[in-house]
């Protein structure tokens, strides 16, 4: 008995030991660990980087990399990536011209280890630094200078400007690299590949790109989001470019993002000539382009005569095709009514019903009876289903009773999520009388609508 207590003892004692043993060897070697018992202490991050300092001690001291190296390595030793003390980086950029290409991706993964071990943010000297090497890998192996700089966008640690200036000096001096490129892009962030697209446009189209680019980056702040500052491109090439902007996206092959960038750049062109980019717009039948110059103060447009020639207009782009439509007929129902009902009839089916919808919504507005007295006299259908459903929403606080006779007219599935909605404001006001007007509904459809209705009460 007591050799079996002995050993049991000595058991938990090894057991404890050997605990603390790992865990302390699990901080040492950088182990990723969870709980508030394992962050990481000043101490500890400042013996990583003592360990990165030792490691970039042991670089090449006598290669063509070497001064590049001992100049990192003082930077890092003398933390001025995050101090506010100004950093002249005129030597490194020179010492990197006599790197190789497995000596910079070493750098951009010291850089990257000095970056994520500080709790500090990077300041603009350790941004410029890490835009100094990747430009400077930029030509020697493009697809992981785009990986870095992907990398390092992701974590917030660079401004987008080096994949900015990589894109469009590709685009530019080796427009067969560009694709791989937009293709890391792509696989990564949609974001990041409307704004590479914009940069590739720029190099494409701009005699001095990187002039025109350091330029455009000087007047804006560096944390800007990448949507903002590709319409802010766009914008710019539009007012610079023309006509060379537009004809440079013509091989876009996302339509939807195709119709963005044509309305941005036209937007850009209508700041500075506005009859130019009209004109424009107006020869190429473009949807996109024409709603950019509509959409402005500028009204240089004859809506007439665009809707006399609808039917010419390109619908290579569903989306804007269909806004055009549904804003030619707003236009003409702010006027005269049955014009506009007359025009949207004489279009083809899918944008007739979307047109008709902009004008129904505008009769209900101006005279909901004699809007309703039309309703009863279409043919039931997606169409009139449409024109129904927004006259209930329009009409279901004032009288949901007459919303609810209206919303029993309509076809499935639209009926019973409508009925539901006006019955939902019904009760607000007579309780009784809206629970006897669900009760008179058939079985299938008076359970269905119970579903409904409380799944907006639980809401």
């Amino acid at each position: 008995m007591k050799l079996q207590l002995l050993t049991l003892i000595i058991g938990l004692a090894l057991g404890t030991a050997l605990g603390w043993l790992w865990r302390g060897k699990g901080l040492e070697s950088g182990a990723s660990h969870t709980g508030p018992e394992f962050i990481a202490t000043s101490a500890e991050i400042n013996s990583g980087r003592k360990n990165a300092t030792e490691q970039v001690d042991e670089r090449d001291t006598t290669g063509p990399s070497a001064a590049a190296w001992k100049l990192l390595h003082n930077m890092i030793r003398q933390r001025q990536f995050f101090l506010s003390t100004p950093v002249d980086l005129t030597d490194f950029r020179s010492a990197l011209e006599t790197c190789e290409t497995s000596a910079l991706k070493q750098m951009l993964g010291e850089i990257s280890m000095e970056f994520n071990a500080s709790r500090e943010p990077v300041n603009r000297y350790g941004e410029e630094t890490a835009q100094a090497i990747l430009l400077r890998l930029s030509p020697l192996d493009p697809e992981a200078t785009m990986e870095s700089a992907l990398r390092m966008q992701a974590s917030a640690k660079l401004t987008p400007v080096i994949m900015a200036r990589m894109v469009a000096t590709e685009s530019k001096s080796y427009p067969m690299r560009i694709e791989p490129l937009l293709q890391q892009i792509r696989t990564y962030d949609s974001q990041f590949l409307s704004f590479a697209m914009a940069a590739q446009l720029l190099g494409k189209v701009s005699k001095n790109h990187l002039v025109d680019l350091d330029d455009f980056f000087t007047t804006r702040a560096i944390d800007t989001s990448l949507e903002s500052l590709s319409s802010a491109m766009l914008l710019r090439l539009g007012s610079m470019y023309h006509g060379e902007s537009l004809e440079g996206i013509s091989s876009v092959a996302d339509p939807e993002l195709k119709a963005a960038m044509t309305s941005k750049l036209i937007n850009g062109w209508m700041k500075t000539d506005p009859q130019g980019a009209s004109n424009w717009a107006m020869a190429h039948r473009d949807p996109s382009a024409i709603l950019g110059c509509i959409f402005t103060e500028n009204e240089v447009v004859d809506l007439k005569q665009l809707r006399r020639e609808f039917s010419s207009i390109s619908s290579a782009e569903p989306k804007s095709h269909l806004a055009l439509a549904r804003k030619l007929a707003e236009d003409l129902a702010a006027t005269d009514l049955d014009a506009a009902v007359a025009w949207c009839n004489s279009l083809s089916n899918q944008v007739r019903i979307n047109a008709l919808t902009v004008v129904g919504s505008k009769w209900i507005d101006k005279d909901p009876g004699a809007a309703s007295e039309w309703l009863v006299k279409l043919i039931p259908g997606c169409q009139r289903d449409q024109f129904v459903g927004e006259l209930v929403r329009r009409i279901e606080k004032e009288d949901p009773e007459a919303a609810v006779r209206w919303a029993r007219t309509m076809r499935i599935p639209q009926r019973n999520n409508t009925i539901a909605s006006a019955l939902f404001q019904w009760r607000k006001i007579d309780p009784e009388a809206a629970a006897r007007e669900l009760n008179s509904l058939p079985e299938f459809d008076r359970n269905d609508v119970v579903s409904l209705l409380r799944k907006v009460t639980d809401d």
